[in-house]
């Protein structure tokens, strides 16, 4: 018996079931059961035959078979073996539902063996088919892709206009989902809604190339090339988990900033006292002032005060000074220095801005939370409990050591086989444990995030517990029960009424 859809147009789309009720060697399908009460006839497709296999170039076939009046069922050999089935479609554009009236097996039990037959088989359940069918395969990947990194052609200054730009994803992607839809192209900050002609090419493996970008990126400015991975998918129809964004400057006219220095490390615990800056061609230094520069400590205001020093390096760099006053408290700082107010040494006006983010981080991660044991007492073993930290920590910082299990406050039943996987930055899941926390007993599990360290290396602090009591001794049967008022012959007849 197989849930099943009638699939017509005045179905309740409540579950039909399609059944083989007449006994036969290969227990074909013969009737179908339909929820409004209707018992109808299900007779077989016969000569199903697709124009080919599935293939990572061809994940679609064409199937034929000779369909009858009514209800139709076909069973043949599965083109797709190793591919999942995605959609089937009829010639006259009705889909038939996948997973209900269409799917695949790797296995059959016909009432002719004693057992399983492994074969990949496709089955197609229809009403009135036509007889013609497209089969959609997809990879069968449950893994989304990431991209991964740009193409090392842009990093800093480019002496011209950018017209192509090479990445790279953790595997191959469906080149029909990747288009200049996917793309977000920024000139000093600004989207240009315009692209031209933008193409994606397959290079290898899971490297690929955009091009067309020339006459958008040919003025002077500094740039940002955004991909967008929700809109791009794999074979598997998995999107893209992340987007990615790389930039570069183009100042071969006009002064733009090339380079703010990089905040290493970062997150950090300590302050920034200088920055270095990088432009384009040389300037004139008199026109770099502290009117191009902003400091701000997440949305706040402006931090740059009359006491922030601009110091010359060279005709092309400088190094911002005396921010160390500003960037003591914790915060995500953003320095912005833009080139619109700054003059080439020809006198000519700059464009653009560039900005450099950090993060100060002093305060060590603490436990927000500890998962509480909801049945207590119990008579179960507890599988796995999940601890939440205030930030997100370094994983490799939070092992066994930092973990103590105890039975009636006896020896530390932690041992190697417990294990610790991150679920998010901040979360993790402690587990495997079930087997030592089975006899009767109170246990508490405690976590200390003594040995802890976040991004920025700062250790934790604090502990957390969680206590539960495993009972397995049953109550012992009632004694002593009286029923009142007791109107009977005989209090000691069991009767309560006579």
């Amino acid at each position: 018996m197989s849930l099943a859809s009638s699939a017509r147009p005045d179905d309740d789309d409540k579950p039909d079931f399609l059944v083989n009720e007449v006994v036969d060697p290969d227990s074909m399908p013969d009737t179908i059961y339909l929820s409004e009460g209707e018992v109808e006839p299900v007779l077989s497709m016969v000569n199903g035959v697709t124009d080919g296999v599935v293939s990572p170039n061809d994940l679609q076939v064409q199937l034929t078979a000779e369909a009858p009046t009514g209800w139709g069922y076909l069973r043949m050999p599965d083109p797709g073996i190793g591919y999942r089935l995605a959609r089937v479609v009829r010639s006259d554009g009705r889909e038939i539902p996948v997973g209900e009236n269409a799917w695949t097996t790797d296995r059959s039990f016909p009432s002719s063996e004693s057992g399983a037959i492994r074969e990949n088989l496709l089955h197609l359940f229809d009403f009135e088919g036509t007889g013609h069918y497209t089969l959609h395969y997809r990879t069968d990947d449950s893994i989304a892709p990431e991209i991964l990194r740009f193409g090392e052609e842009l990093a800093g200054a480019q002496d011209g206009a950018v017209n192509a730009v090479d990445i790279e994803f953790s595997e191959p992607i469906n080149l029909e989902t990747f288009d200049g839809n996917d793309l977000e192209l920024r000139r000093n900050g600004v989207r240009l809604t315009t692209l031209g002609p933008v193409t994606v090419a397959w290079l290898s493996g899971g490297a690929y190339r955009i091009e067309g970008l020339a006459a958008a990126t040919l003025p002077d400015g500094n740039y940002e090339l955004r991909v967008r991975g929700a809109g791009i998918l794999d074979a598997g129809g998995n999107a893209a988990v992340n987007d990615l964004a790389v930039f570069w400057a183009k100042g071969t006219s006009s002064p733009v900033v090339i380079q703010i220095s990089e905040v290493v490390p970062d997150p950090r615990r300590e302050v920034v006292a200088s920055l270095e800056v990088l432009f384009s061609r040389p300037i004139d230094p008199a026109s770099f002032g502290l009117s191009a520069l902003s400091l701000r400590r997440g949305s706040g205001p402006d931090l740059i005060d009359e006491d922030v020093t601009i110091a010359q390096l060279t005709p092309t760099s400088f190094r911002i000074g005396e921010l160390d006053r500003l960037t003591q408290a914790d915060g995500e700082y953003t320095l912005e220095v833009s080139a619109a107010s700054i003059r080439g040494t020809d006198g000519r006006l700059g464009t653009g801005a560039l900005s450099r983010g950090w993060f100060t981080d002093s305060a060590g991660p603490t436990i927000s939370s500890l998962e509480t044991v909801t049945t207590n007492p119990r008579n179960t073993v507890v599988q796995s409990l999940d601890v939440v930290f205030s930030e997100t920590v370094d994983p490799a910082s939070f092992g066994l050591e930092d973990l103590r299990l105890t039975r009636d406050g006896g020896a530390d039943l932690i041992s190697p086989a417990v294990s610790i996987t991150p679920l998010s930055g901040s979360r993790f899941r402690i587990a495997n444990f079930n087997w030592v926390v089975g006899l009767e007993g109170h246990y508490e599990l405690s976590v200390d995030a003594a040995g802890v360290q976040d991004a920025a290396g700062n250790q934790g602090s604090g502990t957390a517990t969680s206590a539960w009591t495993m009972d397995l001794t049953p109550p012992e049967a009632p004694t002593g029960i009286v029923v009142q008022p007791d109107t009977g012959i005989s209090a000691a007849d069991g009767l309560l009424n006579t």
